[in-house]
């Protein structure tokens, strides 16, 4: 346990260098900043708006980070060899990946609290300017569980991406895989939704959609900026139900990547 926590602070320390993590922190804030601009053109649903982008800036954010420091966080390592000087040591290649992952979590973590703080500060600043438009419902707490679910999600990809990380040869094919993963992963639900309202749908569709939502990560279910915004009631069983299955899945893929890469040929 204690190779595995040495890994992910030197994990997290390499992310905390990278400059890409700077360009993605300034494109959020003018996100938030552009929030201003894009709230007042929707004067009736202003606050709702609001708390809309300032969730959305959070959740792109996070994405950016996962696909320009988290997939090459193995990439980077097996094209300049430096995978060598770890596993030449007393660490086993479970506890590469399982190193690999917590300390990006812990980036993840750090990065999307800090986030969260310039987009709470962009929704209160909105409910001050436009008190008379906020919503009855308007709840802080509904807020939280949103971003909370954001970071939840994130967690999900970012084992998503080391489990194709773990047999893909390059960042171009994991990156690939791990993309469609998160649209099928975020629309899937939807289409399933819209079939069901359409006729004479074909039985081999309705399997492959039906197979595919077994397989992929339902990452819709974490993308809480709806009920957010409009104060929509919150059920604890959903919730509890949606995070025990990310912690599930997650888990899953782990494994399923420490079993690939140790049978793995290194280059």
């Amino acid at each position: 346990m204690g190779r595995i926590r040495c890994l992910a602070w030197i994990t997290f320390k390499e992310g905390i260098r990278h400059r890409s993590l700077y360009g993605i922190f300034i494109f959020a804030l003018l996100i938030c900043l552009a929030d201003f601009i894009i709230s007042d053109l929707f004067m009736l649903d202003v606050v709702k708006v609001s708390i809309d982008i300032a969730l959305s800036a959070v959740s792109i954010s996070g994405l950016l980070l996962i696909f320009f420091l988290g997939i090459p966080l193995l990439a980077r390592d097996l094209d300049k060899r430096t995978i060598y000087m770890v596993i030449c040591r007393p660490i086993s290649r479970g506890e590469y990946i399982l190193g690999k992952f917590f300390g990006f979590c812990l980036l993840l973590f750090v990065s999307t609290t800090l986030l969260s703080v310039f987009a709470c500060a962009t929704i209160k600043v909105m409910t001050l300017i436009y008190k008379s438009y906020t919503p009855m419902h308007f709840s802080w707490l509904k807020i939280a569980v949103g971003l909370f679910s954001i970071f939840v999600s994130l967690c999900v990809m970012q084992a998503v991406v080391l489990f194709f990380a773990s047999f893909a040869s390059g960042f171009f094919i994991t990156s690939i895989f791990s993309l469609v993963t998160y649209f099928i992963g975020q629309n899937i639900e939807s289409v399933k939704r819209i079939l069901a309202t359409v006729q004479d749908v074909s039985p081999v569709i309705k399997t492959i959609l039906k197979v595919a939502s077994w397989i992929f990560p339902r990452l819709s279910a974490f993308d809480l900026k709806t009920m957010a915004a409009h104060g929509l009631p919150l059920k604890i069983s959903f919730l509890i139900w949606n995070y025990v299955y990310g912690i599930s899945y997650t888990a899953i893929l782990l494994i399923l990547a420490i079993l690939i890469f140790r049978k793995r040929q290194l280059p």
